[in-house]
């Protein structure tokens, strides 16, 4: 009989031991289904861990309740972040806002939250079903192994990732114990796109990508946008994802040439036309884009094999128009196995934003992605799984 399990082996789970581990707290367990812990800890921010961001704001935050979201992350923001790993000899460094290890390498996070709880977990323990019996809690195993509990905490995340075991199982065990689950979207995720032919596959490019709905525009992202074979990738895209569910016309508007104005650009050309009147049209983009993306605007403006000396100022025009308003199809979004994070989950309505506590089931606590709460690529999802984890640990002292 313990006072506490944790079902689930990642951030959220880590930091809470090692917050409880802080509170002098020790009667408590870590069920973990894989071989090891932090598995997807390892792949966040392309290896090298994005913790969070020095912009900490709700508008990068999705879900059910704004107020809900507020609470957390307001008592343990950022700065909490970096006094907790300080705490625990891990130095942080900064890049365009976003906080990573000092070493860049996600190992370095893993280690400094799993090495003080290795007395504290069990891996291979994939809990299948829970129960609650008047004040204690019966969670079985796969394996047959049955453990009795006072508290229970959720922190088995959500359905993306699902070859690091999150495959949305987490969620019946919420609903076994009471609670609603929202509708579910892959977010963080690559985007359908028929838009772009074959031979721009792997152009990657600066960009300022806004989410339109029919002509009004929805969301603005900046950042990689990149070309693939099915569509179209890049954290610029990334962060519009969760959106494309709610949105009845999407489509991309891509500028390419975010840091120029429209007639900055255009006279830009003209000038280049003037000292290069023999160069080809195809090349009249180059420098500004990607050359085979230079080529693919000259293709569709009818000029592909014209000199430049007969390229007409209405033609320069169209040609900046495509390069900063390029419409890109959306037909659609990559699945769960190829998301970062699930957008929806536990409806937070039946959840106590200062304890992360059941309305519904008393003992019961929730952290993290297993939540109705997301957000945007840089950090803002590794924040969220901290500050709900910190929130839980208040309540065992």
């Amino acid at each position: 009989m313990k006072k506490l399990i944790i079902v689930g082996g990642g951030y959220s789970a880590l930091v809470l031991g090692g917050a409880l581990l802080e509170n002098n707290f020790k009667d408590f367990l870590i069920l973990e289904r894989n071989d090891r812990v932090g598995k997807k800890i390892l792949v966040t921010g392309n290896g090298r861990c994005n913790l969070t961001n020095d912009r900490l704001d709700l508008s990068f935050y999705h879900g059910g309740r704004t107020d809900f979201i507020e609470y957390a992350l307001k008592k343990y923001d950022n700065a909490s972040v970096e006094r907790f790993f300080a705490r625990r000899g891990l130095l942080l460094t900064r890049e365009n806002g976003r906080v990573y290890p000092l070493s860049r390498v996600s190992a370095s996070v893993l280690d400094a939250l799993r090495l003080p709880l290795a007395d504290y977990v069990v891996t291979g323990a994939f809990v299948k079903d829970i129960k609650k019996t008047g004040d204690c809690f019966l969670l079985k195993t796969a394996d047959g192994q049955t453990y009795k509990t006072e508290n229970v905490v959720l922190s088995c995340g959500g359905k993306s990732g699902q070859n690091l075991g999150t495959d949305g199982s987490s969620y019946r065990l919420a609903e076994t114990l009471g609670h609603t689950i929202t509708k579910l979207y892959p977010s963080l995720t690559f985007v359908l796109s028929s838009t772009f032919p074959k031979g721009l596959k792997g152009i990657k490019h600066f960009a300022s990508v806004t989410l339109v709905d029919g002509d009004k525009p929805v969301k603005n992202s900046v950042g990689d946008f990149l070309i693939t074979e099915k569509g179209v990738s890049g954290n610029s895209v990334f962060d519009l994802s969760s959106e494309i569910s709610s949105t009845k016309k999407p489509l991309f508007s891509v500028d390419f040439l975010p840091e120029y104005k429209f007639a900055l650009v255009v006279d830009a050309l003209k000038n280049k036309r003037g000292f290069y009147p023999d160069v080809a049209a195809k090349n009249m983009l180059t420098g500004y884009v990607h050359s085979a993306f230079s080529e693919h605007v000259a293709l569709r403006l009818g000029i592909h094999d014209m000199p430049l000396s007969s390229v007409d100022d209405n033609t320069i025009k169209s040609a900046v128009e495509l390069v900063k308003n390029y419409p890109v199809k959306i037909d659609g979004v990559g699945g769960f196995e190829f998301s970062q994070v699930t957008h929806g989950g536990v409806d937070t309505r039946a959840v106590n934003k200062k304890t992360m506590e059941s309305k519904l089931c008393r003992g019961l606590y929730f952290t993290g992605e297993i939540l109705d709460v997301d957000g945007d690529c840089g950090g803002y999802n590794l924040q969220w799984a901290y500050s709900s984890a910190m929130v839980v640990s208040e309540s065992f002292k």
